[in-house]
């Protein structure tokens, strides 16, 4: 494990939690995993993708986690300046998120 940031040369995990805003409905986070089920087939250079709700096992668990893995640095940053990530923030964002983390790895 490296303790310091590096410039990753591999494939890359992008994580994001995120905690829901008071009222967001199950028909809300049905909407997103659908949205978010498209990046399969939708965002070039993904390799791998998770995401679900929290278990709710721990008081201070984000309500989502997304895990999506690139082939490398440069797919990770076409997918952030395109239109399914922009989409996704728009369209999301706002009327669900009240907070994010993410976090990246090389691996």
């Amino acid at each position: 494990m490296s303790t310091e940031a590096e410039s990753p040369e591999g494939a890359i995990v992008h994580s994001v939690t995120m905690t829901f805003k008071e009222g967001v409905e199950a028909a809300q986070i049905e909407e997103l995993c659908s949205f978010l089920e498209r990046m399969r087939t939708s965002v070039p250079g993904l390799v791998e993708l998770m995401f679900g709700r929290d278990l709710g096992r721990l008081p201070m668990a984000a309500d989502f986690l997304h895990i999506a893995v690139f082939d490398d640095r440069a797919s990770l940053e076409q997918f952030e300046k395109g239109d399914f990530q922009r989409e996704l923030m728009t369209r999301f964002g706002p009327t669900m998120i009240a907070s994010a983390t993410i976090a990246e790895i090389a691996i």
